[in-house]
């Protein structure tokens, strides 16, 4: 059987195939979503969950990742997304 990667949502710190989350990374100084999971760049994975967004939105989470301030309007455009 072949290995699926894995990664870990920000919201609620679980481990999931990485297929079945939503990767969002920073490019060229705007935080996108990275639908394809092609981009060779750093990214944080969410599950597609609206609480795991408002979870990762009070700890602040892409703040942190991308060492920049991340403002409110972000986590209302992925919840948007899912």
């Amino acid at each position: 059987m072949a290995h699926k990667p894995e990664r870990m949502c920000v919201g609620c710190r679980k481990m999931f195939e990485k297929s079945k989350l939503l990767r969002v990374i920073e490019l060229d100084g705007k935080i996108i979503v990275d639908d394809k999971q092609k981009v060779l760049t750093r990214g944080v994975y969410f599950c597609r969950d609206k609480g795991c967004i408002a979870a990762a939105r009070k700890k602040k989470a892409l703040s942190k990742h991308f060492k920049r301030n991340v403002s409110d309007d972000i986590y209302e455009k992925l919840s948007e997304w899912i």
